[in-house]
C-alpha cells in the first residue's frame, strides 16, 4: 500500500478544482446569433464564444463574465454585439473553415 501518494492526492483534489475552468452557455434569442458561451476562472476574465445562426463561432479573448451576462440579457443581442463586445474586445484570427469575424 501506498498511504502517501493517496493523501498527496486528497489534499490537492480541492485545490485542483478551484483552479478548474468554469464555462456557461445560454440559448440567444436572436436572428443572428444562436449561442454565447463564456469560459473562464472567475473573477478572471475569460473567453467569450459567440455561435451564430449560419454555423459560424466567434471568439472574444478577456471578456469579463458581467459582459456575458449582459449578451444573455440584452434584448437586440445583434445591436449589443455590434455597439459593446466589437469595439472593445479583440477577436483572434479565425480558425481555419471558419470567416474571419464580421467587422
Amino acid at each position: 500500500m501506498r498511504p502517501l501518494p493517496l493523501a498527496l492526492a486528497l489534499l490537492i483534489a480541492p485545490l485542483a478544482s478551484a483552479l478548474a475552468e468554469t464555462c456557461s452557455t445560454s440559448t440567444l434569442v436572436s436572428p443572428t446569433y444562436a449561442f454565447a458561451r463564456w469560459c473562464g476562472e472567475p473573477p478572471a476574465e475569460g473567453t467569450l464564444r459567440l455561435g451564430r445562426r449560419d454555423g459560424r463561432q466567434l471568439d472574444y479573448a478577456s471578456v469579463p463574465l458581467s459582459i456575458f451576462r449582459e449578451v444573455v440579457r440584452a434584448p437586440h443581442v445583434d445591436r449589443y454585439v455590434r455597439t459593446e463586445i466589437q469595439p472593445r474586445f479583440a477577436a483572434p484570427a479565425a480558425p481555419r473553415g471558419q470567416a474571419a469575424p464580421p467587422g
